[in-house]
């Protein structure tokens, strides 16, 4: 048996960064932005308790707004069928600005950065 063989290979993605800040998970309901998602969207809370993707927009074609409280931990398939999707979010954690996403050609913003804070996510440049 060839013990030194290789089993797998993982392609490392830019999202996560170092051990600095404890890094955890939990899964939340969004509301479905009847698109692809990528891991490293921010998810965002509206003031009435609604979660969506940052650069989501309501049937006006006007963006959402909201705090960024968590990250996209995996990618999700677009899903036309359901109002919401369940997806594993990261709650607190180190991530690389560049791994960060949104859809809609959204761009991460300072304040952005700063509410991420409030909620223990560090975004790094």
């Amino acid at each position: 048996m060839d013990l030194n063989s290789k089993a797998y290979t993982v392609a490392p993605d830019n999202l996560l960064r170092g051990a600095a800040h404890p890094l955890d998970m939990r899964t939340i309901e969004i509301k479905n932005p009847k698109c692809e998602l990528v891991r490293g969207a921010l998810i965002k809370v509206s003031s009435d308790g609604i979660y969506f993707v940052a650069g989501d927009v309501n049937s006006e074609s006007e963006a959402l707004t909201g705090d960024v409280m968590s990250i996209l931990g995996h990618a999700v398939a677009e899903d036309s069928s359901s109002e919401t999707l369940t997806v594993s979010v990261y709650v607190s954690g180190g991530f690389n600005k560049s791994g960060i996403t949104g859809i809609n050609d959204y761009a991460l913003t300072d304040g952005d950065i700063l509410s991420a804070q409030k909620y223990g996510l560090y975004i790094h440049s």
